[in-house]
């Protein structure tokens, strides 16, 4: 028998919740990078999984990175005539009271006089486990049994396991080889004693005697190793050492994570799930990559490299995309810097002689060789001016500006005025706008090449301007000087972009902004098709072709026509030259024409469709509006913005703003059958960029939208998305996907609060989040309501300031000088003027092999 040992040590630090099994959240918890070993080709992950009614009340589940359909270990406890399984026996059903990247905490009532504390653990990639404590709160000593019972699916099928006896009788549960793993579960004190030396069951199982007034820990581990010794004997190792100081480091780290605190309960267990799920999110450093980096989502079903060198994972896990990394650096700047400076210089490890930086660098190597977007020195800046670390800045600000200049190079703007074009409407995040999306059948696929794009312009802009603010840091007068200038050069251009109410898309050589027209409908394809129609201004013409197999035709394509100047002009295309897929190849022309006289493609059969138009480049997206997050707008300017994206018949829906205008013929909600969906990259530019502006009150009432949507999509899901349905409560994409989360940046704008140092807070504006608010990090407490603002430092200092007093660092002056590392925050660049271990195995039957529906 095992006797009583000291209890748990409670957590200080983590924020307690009261999570019922009628809240259906999917509790993933995986190795933390922070302080533990993480395996970027086999990650492990596991659920905790509550049940209702005659289900197990407690499940601790796996799919060993989709190796297996499900593995779940389920705890049962006998008292007397009693079995605690299911979660109808417990007098108090368990609940979810406290939850970090790596941790689950668990409490319940089996009866009046037991109660159970249930801790799960991700130790590391390839171990997990928890320990149980039960205390007797009775007059009466209890002998209880404690068993393991564990399950295994693969094909739909449930799988052998087996017992493996030591010669002191202790057991291990190996749960048979899973994909090319071989795990073994292990529990503390589990013996086939209290079997008779007669095991029918695929279970762990010890006693114990729970003295009265006293409590039991008993922990388990299991791990998946490649060979079951080696298995068992890292699940040993870590069954044989302290917990405690594990815990006391997860509840250390924890105190750098903020606690927010908004007035409604719902809106701040998102703001923690959206924070565990960016801690979640990062693995160590590889061969192929030199610092920590992140994934889009850690989860049970992810994370086994079949190949064993990661190139083959999916997508979301292969490599750090720029929307995903705007979103994590500033929010995990103050809770873990290094991450945050493992963001940059992951991309700065990929840079040529040239200047390219690879936009999309992945722990495996991988590489999209696609020039990364324009965000590197504004994400930089957001790392310096959180932590203050000056030798981060000196590092890193001479291959930002190579970097910078590379978008200036000609391949990149190919008519040499200074404004940049993408070259592919992937290297700009979203691959559905209206305008550009190729390979779908409602949008125009026109060439991203082809055209200036207000939306570069303002990555641009913040990119000149953040080094401008670099340079300053740095006292680089002569740097300064030469990034205020393109600054100032880049700001007239994007004025040029500016049509109406709003910024539009032009060509990149006429300057022009075109209204579309169509030109030819359905023509056969084996016919030369008479078109004579001249254009108002000059276009471009699109050609479209569908039809077919996937393999795209052996084809040449002709338009003849007028140029800009009149003159009659050919143009001609070959195969290779049209963008093919999804069945319709997708051809603009390289030069603008004045007018289109015949359109022919040879070497086409009948059996294709042939479609023309004058390209389009009036219709109306989120880039339209994207200009607003530089902060540098004219106030008029960034009225007219702001005003457009909070109009009900263009972007503002139910759950924030659309991508895609709702007037567009080709808006879909869903983002499935059109352009259209809630993004929370966008949604995070245009709140920050709101606030930036002095629109906070509207940025908040968009952010408060945002969290009721994210909050009901979580609570009827239990996860939140990648992306989100525009109308409905609905999410879309990869679950548990950082990029759905809620944007902490623009949070913390929103609220006017950013604790960043044990002594030293970034606070003020407008309040305009109605309710009061509580923030605390670091030790630091900072609460605002509309009666003012109170900050506590951890040291006993405490300062108070006016409701809606301005913008400030506040700095505990009882620390001395080497105690602070901060600096006021330098002025932003100025804004132009308004122009408007030997085993016996056992093998165990009990069901085995047994169909089954799970």
């Amino acid at each position: 028998m095992t006797k009583a040992r000291c209890a748990i040590r409670p957590f200080d630090n983590l924020r307690r919740h009261e999570l019922d099994p009628d809240t259906p959240l999917d509790f993933t918890i995986a190795a933390d990078a922070r302080g533990s070993r993480t395996d970027y080709c086999d990650d492990q992950a596991w659920r905790v999984k509550l049940g209702t009614r005659n289900e197990p009340a407690l499940a601790l589940q796996t799919q060993f990175g989709g190796r297996a359909d499900l593995v779940s270990l389920e705890p049962s406890i006998r008292s007397d005539d009693m079995i605690y399984h299911q979660q109808w026996a417990y007098a108090r059903s368990p609940v979810v009271t406290h939850f970090a990247p790596n941790l689950i905490q668990l409490e319940a009532s089996l009866s009046p006089d037991l109660q159970l504390v249930a801790r799960f653990w991700a130790m590391e990639s390839r171990a997990a486990g928890g320990e149980l404590q039960l205390k007797n709160l009775g007059g009466k000593d209890i002998t209880l049994q404690l068993e393991l019972h564990g399950s295994v699916i693969i094909g739909g099928r449930k799988r052998k396991l087996n017992m493996l006896t030591l010669a002191d009788g202790t057991l291990a549960l190996h749960l048979g080889e899973i994909g090319n793993i071989n795990p073994v579960l292990t529990l503390e004190g589990a013996s086939s004693e209290i079997y008779g030396w007669r095991i029918r069951n695929a279970k762990l199982g010890m006693r114990l005697t729970l003295l009265a007034g006293h409590s039991a820990r008993i922990p388990f581990v299991c791990a998946g190793l490649a060979d079951l010794r080696d298995s068992f004997s890292l699940a040993m190792s870590w069954l044989s050492r302290p917990w405690d100081r594990h815990y006391a480091q997860i509840d250390r780290q924890a105190a750098a994570v903020p606690k927010i605190s908004t007035g409604n309960a719902d809106w701040d267990l998102v703001i923690d799930w959206s924070t565990a799920t960016l801690l979640k999110a990062f693995l160590n450093a590889t061969d192929a990559l030199p610092e920590p980096s992140f994934v889009g989502g850690r989860a049970v079903n992810r994370g086994w490299s079949r190949n064993g060198r990661g190139d083959d994972h999916i997508r979301s896990w292969a490599g750090q995309d720029p929307t995903v990394a705007y979103l994590a650096l500033p929010a995990i700047a103050t809770i873990e810097p290094a991450f945050a400076k493992a963001i940059i210089r992951n991309y700065l490890a990929t840079q040529d002689a040239s200047g390219f930086v690879d936009r999309q660098p992945g722990l495996a190597g991988q590489r999209q060789d696609m020039l990364m977007m324009p965000l590197l020195a504004r994400m930089s800046w957001l790392m310096v001016e959180r932590t203050a670390d000056i030798e981060f800045a000196q590092e890193v600000f001479p291959a930002l500006q190579k970097f910078f200049q590379r978008w200036f190079a000609a391949d990149m703007d190919a008519d040499g005025d200074g404004l940049p074009e993408w070259q592919s409407e992937r290297q700009m995040g979203y691959v559905a706008f209206p305008t550009f999306g190729s390979g779908r059948g409602w949008s125009q696929g026109a060439d991203t090449r082809l055209f200036e794009c207000p939306d570069l312009l303002a990555y641009l802009i913040s990119e000149a301007a953040a080094l401008v603010q670099l340079a300053q840091e740095l006292d680089d007068d002569e740097s300064q000087t030469k990034h205020s200038q393109t600054l100032a050069a880049l700001e007239a251009g994007l004025e040029a972009l500016w049509v109406g109410r709003r910024y539009g898309y032009r060509d990149r050589d006429t300057h022009v902004h075109n209204v579309g027209r169509e030109l030819l409908r359905g023509g056969a394809g084996d016919e030369r098709h008479i078109i004579n129609e001249r254009f108002a201004q000059p276009a471009r013409v699109l050609a479209r072709i569908v039809g077919g197999v996937s393999q795209a035709p052996r084809i040449r394509l002709k338009l003849d026509g007028l140029d800009i100047h009149g003159t009659p002009c050919t143009v001609e295309a070959a195969a290779d030259e049209i963008r093919w897929q999804n069945r319709q190849g997708v051809f603009t022309s390289p030069q603008p024409l004045s007018a289109l006289h015949s359109l022919e493609v040879e070497g086409l059969s009948r059996v294709y469709k042939v479609y023309a138009s004058a390209i389009d480049s009036s219709r109306l997206d989120i880039n339209a509006l994207l200009p607003l997050w530089t902060g540098r707008l004219p106030r008029a300017r960034a009225q007219s913005l702001v005003a457009l994206a909070l109009d009900e018949s263009h972007f503002l829906r139910a759950n924030g703003l659309s991508m895609v205008s709702a007037s567009d013929p080709d808006f879909d909600p869903s983002n499935v059958r059109g352009g259209g969906g809630i993004w929370m990259f966008w949604q995070a530019l245009l709140g920050e960029g709101m606030v930036a502006a002095g629109f906070r009150a509207e940025s908040t009432a968009l952010l408060q939208r945002v969290l009721t949507r994210l909050s009901a999509v979580l609570g009827r899901e239990g996860r939140l998305a990648q992306f989100y349905h525009a109308d409905e409560i609905q999410g879309f994409g990869e679950a548990q996907h950082v990029a759905g989360s809620l944007p902490l940046k623009w949070l913390n704008d929103a609220l006017g609060i950013q604790i960043r140092t044990a002594a030293s807070v970034w606070v003020g504006g407008e309040f305009s989040w109605g309710a009061p608010i509580r923030i605390e990090q670091h030790g630091v407490i900072v609460q605002r309501s509309a009666a003012g603002t109170e900050i506590h430092f951890p040291s006993g200092y405490k300062e108070a300031l006016p409701a809606d007093a301005p913008d400030q660092l506040v700095i505990d002056p009882t620390l001395t000088r080497g105690d602070i590392e901060e600096r006021p925050a330098l002025p932003a660049p100025p804004v132009p003027a308004d122009p408007d271990r030997g085993t016996v195995v056992i093998e165990v039957e009990d069901d085995a092999d047994s169909d089954t529906k799970d």
